[in-house]
This record gives structure tokens, sequence and C-alpha cells, in this order.
């Protein structure tokens, strides 16, 4: 399974372990009976963090698979917010020609709210101390805002 696809048609049984597991758990303190609110099926994660992968004058959010940890290249995550889905192409349209910004940027933090607020950060290895390109100018990250408030 890639990051693009969900497991859809897996979501009642899972649902259904994760409430007998939680039952089990609690059994032997007499917690009331489990009140269950169902999740949509995609589009449930407000928060999602990815690594950056940088290929030549390309790059991309990743994610490791758990097993091989090998890396998986996510161009959408079905399962984060449709907020987070729109602004990850173009954050990194607009940090991909952008040596300031993409510059040891090595991860993206997004986390979204339900009235379609979000913060973005971008980690960076690099020192605090002036070497290399200087950090993000005001105007790099007006270009930024632009290109995710422009459809």
């Amino acid at each position: 399974m890639t990051p693009e696809q969900l497991p859809i048609e897996q979501y009642d049984a899972q649902l259904a372990e994760k409430v007998s597991r939680l039952q089990a758990m609690m059994m032997p303190f007499a917690a009331p009976d489990v009140e269950v609110f169902r999740s949509p099926v995609s589009h449930y994660r407000m928060r999602a963090e990815f690594r950056i992968w940088h290929d030549g004058d390309d790059l991309y959010h990743i994610i490791f698979d758990q097993q091989t940890k090998q890396r998986i290249r996510v161009d959408q995550f079905p399962a984060a917010s449709e907020l987070i889905n729109q602004l990850m192409p173009k954050l990194i349209a607009a940090i991909r020609d952008n040596r300031t910004l993409r510059f040891k940027l090595f991860q993206i933090d997004y986390l979204s709210t339900m009235s379609t607020q979000i913060v973005i950060s971008l980690l960076y290895h690099r020192k605090l101390k002036r070497s290399g390109p200087p950090p993000p100018a005001p105007c790099a990250t007006a270009c930024v805002l632009k290109a995710l408030t422009c459809s």
C-alpha cells in the first residue's frame, strides 16, 4: 500500500478491532460502555509530517516504509485533511526554485484546522549563524504565501 491508497474497504474491520481492544483494556476498571464516533474514511488527519527529499533540481515529500526503511514519494496523502492535500503541491512548487528556502530543508510539518486555517513549519539542518545562504527573507516568505493563496 502506498500513501495515496487508503484501505477504505478495511475501515469497518479496523474500527471493530480497535473497539474490541479498548474494551479489553478497560475491562479491569469497570469502565462504562465505549461510545464510538466514526471518522470519515479519508481526510481525517489534521496533522502530517513529511521528510523532504532533494533529487537534483527537484524536491518532494517522502515517508519511509516502516518495514523496509525505503523512502516513498508522497505527492498526495488522502489520510490528511483536504487543506493539507491542496497545499502540499503548491508549497513544493513555491520552494523548488527558491535556493534560500530549499537550502538544507529536511522536513515540512502541516497542522490544519477544521476552519481552513493551517500552520506549516519548514525544518532545516543549518546553523543559526550566517553561513551559507541567508535565512529566508521577507520577500521569499511573501512568495511562498502568494503561491499558497493563489489557485
